[in-house]
């Protein structure tokens, strides 16, 4: 058998439609909470779930799909999961008092006081890093 110009083309576009699947199936979570956040909130609540719980436990997500997390969780009007998407929004950058205001906030709102208290204490401490 030899290899000519269409077989390599077709094996080509095989293995780029096997690479795309095992993409499309491996980040399956990152590419459905891509979508807008009004977009993903209308759908079923176990399917959001479902995705937003995978995507949080990515050990490398990075802080543009965390920030997108918590308005995919605000939307949807889950505070539990967007004060655990800001935690581990604090976590990537512990210095950034903006982060850690809007955890605060979001603690005080639930009614978690103590743990409100404790990062608004942490950006007053440090002042000189707030931009």
């Amino acid at each position: 058998m030899t290899l000519t110009y269409p077989r390599l083309l077709a094996a080509a576009a095989l293995a780029a439609v096997v690479e795309f699947a095992a993409f499309e199936w491996r980040y399956r979570d990152l590419i459905f909470l891509a979508s807008p956040a009004a977009v993903v909130a209308a759908a079923p609540a176990p399917t959001v779930a479902r995705y937003f719980d995978t995507a949080l436990a990515r050990p490398r997500a990075t802080r543009t799909t965390l920030e997108h997390l918590v308005l995919v969780a605000t939307a949807r009007r889950d505070q539990s999961a967007a004060i655990a998407t800001l935690y581990r929004l604090v976590q990537t950058d512990p210095r950034d008092p903006h982060l850690r205001l809007r955890l605060a906030d979001a603690l005080r709102q639930s009614g978690r006081l103590n743990e409100a208290r404790v990062h608004y204490r942490e950006v007053i401490a440090h002042p000189e890093e707030a931009k």
